[in-house]
């Protein structure tokens, strides 16, 4: 059975080691490293492994239990539940402010998915770099797809180029990484506030489908 440990990246997620056993566990079962029914490493394993403490695992480990991924066994352990990760897709959208643009944006979204298989967290930041940075680390890991308003910050780059390129979608003026999915804003004429975008690519985003490199709408 491959090692589990090589899919944790604690790098990735440096103040949240909890979301780096939840990440990994999660890209493990991408890889089809591990397989439905198999058992995870034991808590005292995580901890002797990743030398964090064992609150720590257990919350990793309770969090892809909420999510129906693993299950456990009283004095027995945790095994692999469901590898169907896409079951429900959780989105994180993260925005500078709940605008006329932005809120075009968002009723774009809803119009588009089915509740049943997609849930999205809406997040703001203000154009804040204490809070953007915040409520980005405390989420890295916990999402299938990013969907973030960027600013004009020089710690910007950094911070997104901790979230994996196929989980990240920018809605920026220019784009802070390049290669990287993304919306780019254009401001044309006055009063011009509508969104336009053939047969909607948020459906086909959301859903996984497919994915457009660079997407243009009007702001």
């Amino acid at each position: 059975m491959p090692d589990i440990f090589n899919y944790i990246n604690q790098k990735e997620h440096p103040q949240s080691k909890y979301q780096a056993i939840v990440q990994g566990i999660q890209d493990a079962i991408e890889a089809e490293a591990i397989l439905k029914g198999d058992p995870l490493p034991s808590v005292n394993r995580f901890i002797q492994k990743l030398g964090i403490a064992r609150m720590t695992v257990v919350k990793a480990l309770n969090i892809l239990k909420e999510r129906g991924i693993i299950y456990s066994e009283d004095k027995v352990g945790y095994f692999i539940k469901d590898v169907n990760l896409e079951r429900k897709r959780k989105v994180f959208l993260f925005l500078n402010a709940f605008d006329s643009h932005h809120q075009t944006l968002y009723n774009c979204i809803i119009d588009h998915i089915d509740p049943r298989q997609i849930s999205i967290d809406l997040f703001f930041h203000h154009c804040n770099p204490l809070i953007f940075r915040s409520v980005l680390n405390e989420n890295l890991g916990s999402y299938g797809l990013y969907i973030i308003s960027g600013f004009c910050d020089p710690n910007l780059r950094s911070l997104l180029d901790r979230i994996p390129s196929r989980k990240l979608l920018q809605i920026i003026r220019s784009p802070a990484l390049e290669g990287v999915d993304c919306f780019i804003r254009r401001f044309e004429l006055p009063g011009h506030s509508h969104i336009c975008m053939d047969n909607n690519p948020f459906k086909h985003i959301l859903t996984g489908n497919s994915i457009f490199k660079e997407t243009v709408f009007n702001a």
